[in-house]
């Protein structure tokens, strides 16, 4: 998972997609703002950013999969988009210091 760098084959963790970028947000479903996460982060993270740590690990597991996306999510993707909309949710009361 994305968030912990478990196994997702691990038959206890119960596994939930996670918005990066709190939906509450900018209420986006695109393929990249979302992670995997287990039921326990996910909850405790709720609306919150995570820290700015997990920001460069979207970067790179975006880069990822741009190379093997079969749709459209990543047509009106940057890395300058993902960084602004992080920090502009910052700045809207979404605070940064969630971390598992």
């Amino acid at each position: 998972m994305f968030l912990l760098w478990k196994r997702l084959s691990d038959k206890r963790i119960v596994t939930h997609v996670d918005h990066f970028i709190p939906w509450s947000y900018i209420q986006s479903d695109n393929m990249w703002n979302l992670v995997l996460s287990c039921q326990s982060c996910n909850t405790k993270k709720s609306n919150k950013l995570a820290k700015s740590v997990y920001l460069e690990k979207m970067f790179v597991r975006n880069d990822n999969l741009k190379l093997t996306a079969v749709h459209n999510d990543f047509n009106y993707y940057s890395e300058r988009k993902l960084e602004a909309l992080y920090e502009y949710a910052g700045m809207n009361g979404y605070v940064e210091n969630w971390s598992p």
